[in-house]
C-alpha cells in the first residue's frame, strides 16, 4: 500500500513539472539542442562546402556529394598507407607488415604521450601535480576542438594513424599554407 501510494505521489509530482516547465516556455531535451547541450544538424563547415542550396540542411544529392568526396579521399590514404608499409611492394599488406603498422602507432602514440608528459611537468619532478594534470587535459580538449572545428580527417578522434585516418573517418584536412 505505502509502495503504491509512494509511485502514484512520483507519477504526480513528474507530471506537475513537467507542465511546469512547459508553461514556463523551456523547451524540452531534444528540441534544438542535443543532450550536451550542443545546436544539432550538420556541422557549419559541411554545410558551407556542400550545402549547394543553402538551406540548411543535405539533400539527397548533396549527401551523395559528401560520400563520394569521403570514399576518394579513404581510397587515397588506402594508398598512402600502401605504399608506406608494404615493404615487400607486392601491393598488398602482410601479418608481419600489419603488425610493423600497429608497431609504428604504438610508438608515435608513446613518444606523444611523453612529450606532452614533459611539456606539462613544469616543475620537472618527474610527476604531474593536480594542476599540471588540469592543463593537460585543457590542452587536449582545445587541440580535439581544433579538429573538430577544422573538420579534418581526425575530427575528433585520438592519434591519427600513418598514413591517414582509418575507415569511416571521412576526408583528411586540407593542407596548410
Amino acid at each position: 500500500m505505502k509502495t503504491k501510494l509512494m509511485m502514484t505521489m512520483g507519477a504526480l509530482l513528474s507530471t506537475v513539472l513537467m507542465a511546469g516547465a512547459q508553461a514556463s516556455g523551456e523547451k524540452p531535451k531534444g528540441e534544438g539542442k542535443s543532450q550536451s547541450g550542443r545546436p544539432q544538424g550538420p556541422p557549419p563547415h559541411l554545410l558551407e562546402k556542400f550545402d549547394k542550396d543553402k538551406d540548411g540542411k543535405f539533400s539527397a544529392e548533396e549527401r551523395e556529394a559528401m560520400k563520394a568526396e569521403r570514399e576518394k579521399a579513404t581510397e587515397e590514404q588506402r594508398k598512402v598507407m600502401l605504399e608506406k608499409f608494404d615493404a615487400d611492394k607486392d601491393g598488398k599488406i602482410s601479418p608481419e607488415e600489419r603488425e610493423a603498422i600497429k608497431a609504428n602507432r604504438q610508438k608515435e602514440m608513446e613518444e606523444r604521450r611523453k612529450a606532452d608528459f614533459e611539456k606539462f611537468d613544469a616543475d620537472k619532478d618527474g610527476k604531474l601535480s593536480y594542476e599540471e594534470f588540469v592543463k593537460l587535459g585543457d590542452h587536449h580538449r582545445s587541440e580535439m576542438m581544433k579538429r573538430l572545428n577544422q573538420g579534418g580527417a581526425r575530427r575528433a578522434g585520438g592519434p591519427k594513424p600513418p598514413g591517414g585516418p582509418v575507415r569511416g573517418d571521412g576526408p583528411p584536412p586540407a593542407p596548410a599554407e
